[in-house]
């Protein structure tokens, strides 16, 4: 195992700028620079599994595993909550009855809680990630209390190959929760991770050609949408091939220099807001649009203003939660 510390300045970077990305994904698309932005954005909940899978043995060993699930499950029952409230004041004029029967999909109950999804029809479907952390931080756990993590990666190639498959034949997205999931995105990238971490020591590649491999890829990247496009197969998708070799080539980077963007904003974003970024900007994105529409180049306004206005939320919100928490500690 590579002992690496718990907290480098260059994957926090890296964290920054992928959370900036996800806000951007969800953006609206209306000419070229708005598709460069989508196509970066694609990189982006690829590179949070696997700079989670990255982290995995080092948690495995000084057994913060349970501790990590539980913070992640904080999260998630608060994102929860937030999307319910806002859900509710958006409908307040509905009665109780309609309400709970417009949250709650009873119907794929069953489904959604197999393939990680939350049970409830509330326009926050971004939240699979976390559930996704979740159940693999969960199975993981109890896996090695008998066997090493090593033999789950078997299974890298096997479920990134069924998920491609899978994503290949979804012309008109209704496949998606079947391949958007913990099982085919989430279990390959954390367990590639926690390959590459394992060789690490192993690596002898220079900076520069580790650059130059990962301006290949992005190419190739760019070409395997060109070539779905020309196809008619879906190119808006969550499988890519060519991500697989650019995200494990980037951590392999950051990795590899620690102290990356160490003085920079984005990887305080990175290290404190991340995953605050990640909840809010939905419901931000999905109605930014109030205040933009009219504006000259809407849709970079929109974009701008969805990243300023997520940053903000969660800087005020993880500043309002540590001033609580050091008042509880003053009074106790």
């Amino acid at each position: 195992m590579n002992n690496q510390p718990e907290r480098t300045y260059s994957l926090d970077f890296v964290k920054g700028i992928a959370a900036l990305l996800i806000v951007c994904l969800h953006c609206p698309n209306t000419d070229s620079i708005d598709s460069f932005v989508h196509v970066l954005g694609r990189m982006a909940v690829p590179m949070f599994f696997i700079i989670t899978g990255y982290f995995l043995p080092l948690m495995i060993q000084k057994g913060r595993l349970p501790g990590h699930a539980k913070k992640i499950l904080g999260i998630l029952v608060g994102a929860t909550v937030l999307y319910l409230l806002l859900f509710v004041i958006g409908h307040h004029n509905q009665s109780l009855s309609s309400l709970f029967e417009k949250i709650v999909d009873w119907k794929n109950l069953p489904q959604r809680f197999l393939w990680g999804r939350l049970p409830l029809s509330m326009y926050a479907g971004h939240l699979w990630f976390l559930v996704s952390i979740l159940y693999i931080l969960v199975m993981i756990g109890l896996f090695v209390k008998k066997y090493p993590l090593k033999n789950l990666y078997v299974l890298i190639p096997l479920l990134f190959l069924a998920g491609y498959v899978i994503s290949s034949f979804d012309v008109d997205n209704s496949l998606r929760g079947y391949y958007q999931n913990y099982i085919f995105i989430g279990f390959p990238y954390v367990l590639l991770g926690s390959f590459i971490n394992g060789k690490m020591k192993d690596i002898q590649l220079k900076n520069r050609t580790l650059i130059m491999l990962i301006i290949f890829f992005f190419l190739i990247y760019a070409f395997e949408i060109f070539l779905y496009v020309k196809l008619g197969l879906p190119s808006h998708r969550e499988h890519y091939l060519a991500i697989i070799p650019l995200v494990s080539l980037i951590l392999i980077v950051a990795a590899k220099n620690p102290m990356i963007g160490h003085r920079s904003f984005i990887t305080v974003i990175g290290r404190k807001y991340s995953v605050y970024i990640y909840v809010v900007h939905f419901y931000i994105v999905n109605n930014m649009w109030l205040f933009t529409h009219q504006l000259p180049f809407q849709s970079k306004f929109h974009m701008l203003a969805s990243v300023l206005v997520s940053v903000l939320i969660s800087i005020f919100y993880v500043k309002a939660k540590d001033g609580m928490r050091s008042l509880y500690q003053k009074k106790s």
